[in-house]
């Protein structure tokens, strides 16, 4: 499964843009097929979204509730959710968060 922005990427590159010229690309999820993208100045910055803090959230919550305990509502959960761009994309990329 291709990433929507790496899908976008795609059909800028399709439709005859090149790095020099194409618009500017956001993207959420730093997912493994866009990170190289990231790498390469396609896609300009992305929002980090690990699997792994999304896990460790979701057990904490269900041990919660395993506990009999209520749950904060959802609003109350956040994440860290760092920019990735050219500077840090290969600390991420090392991460093998996708793997």
């Amino acid at each position: 499964m291709v990433e929507l922005s790496a899908g976008a990427v795609n059909a800028l590159k399709a439709a005859g843009y090149r790095l020099a010229d194409k618009p500017l690309v956001i993207s959420i999820g730093a997912m493994a097929d866009g990170l190289p993208l990231v790498k390469d100045g396609w896609i300009d910055s992305t929002i980090m979204q690990s699997p792994k803090e999304e896990a460790q959230l979701a057990v904490r919550v269900a041990l919660k509730v395993l506990h009999g305990e209520q749950p904060e509502p959802f609003k109350n959960y956040f994440m860290t959710t760092s920019p990735v761009d050219r500077v840090n994309v290969d600390e991420i990329i090392a991460m093998h968060l996708w793997d």
